[in-house]
């Protein structure tokens, strides 16, 4: 019997977000092309729908949108991590 979240008295509803990570000398062509394949494929009615049926929320993020989606996320996840005094 594991208490959630808010039985723990944190507000807090996120999920995890998976991607395909590349070394940083990667060139911009093959990410681009990693991720217009990865996009085509979260597109797919039945690829989505798989991933879907297994409990996912399918949110594709184009390799040139990364940069602000981390900007904008890793703040507020470090404030959860402090909220649930899983850092200082």
């Amino acid at each position: 019997d594991v208490p959630t979240f808010k039985e723990l008295g944190l507000n807090w509803v996120d999920g995890a977000y998976r991607g395909v990570a590349m070394p940083k000398s990667t060139p911009l062509a093959l990410q681009e092309k990693m991720s217009d394949f990865i996009g085509k494929l979260n597109a797919d009615p039945e690829a989505k729908k798989r991933l879907e049926d297994m409990g996912f929320v399918v949110v594709d993020i184009p390799v040139n949108k990364i940069p602000a989606f981390m900007k904008e996320k890793t703040p507020l996840a470090m404030e959860d991590a402090k909220n649930a005094g899983m850092i200082k």
